[in-house]
């Protein structure tokens, strides 16, 4: 994530103050997935940001989802992750929403830690939890 992305995020959070939870913060920014369905009879796609409030800021869900075409290519965690999404058979776009929530849990949980992002780290325990999956 670069430091625009970075800005947008800390201002449209009020410094993260607006969400206690990285899920919460995820559904602000309005990349949580919500299935439509209505009773029985009608069975739609999921998409985002419909159960989101009517004011969460529009433009940090572009800047993310921005964030998230370049951390596909060039981030070794969120690489690793969108590249498993598309093997599994996901649309190009669903996996970029699922890489964007990514990058959104990895900044929640780099300003509550208040530690720096160790890529090195980070990368080691990815490896480690996908060996446990398989």
């Amino acid at each position: 994530m670069g430091p625009l992305t970075a800005c947008w995020l800390v201002v449209a959070t009020l410094n993260f103050s607006t969400c206690a939870k990285a899920e919460q913060l995820v559904q602000y920014a309005g990349l949580a997935p919500t299935e439509r369905s209505s009773g029985t009879s009608i069975r739609g796609h999921a998409q985002i940001g419909h159960s989101t409030p009517k004011g969460y800021p529009p433009l940090l869900r572009g800047a993310l989802y921005m964030a998230a075409m370049s951390a596909s290519r060039w981030n070794a965690i969120v690489k690793a992750f969108y590249d498993k999404l598309r093997a599994a058979g996901k649309p190009m776009k669903v996996a970029r929403i699922a890489a964007a929530r990514k990058l959104v849990h990895l900044a929640f949980a780099v300003v509550k830690s208040g530690k720096e992002f160790d890529l090195e780290n980070a990368t080691k325990k990815q490896t480690e939890q996908l060996a446990k999956a398989s």
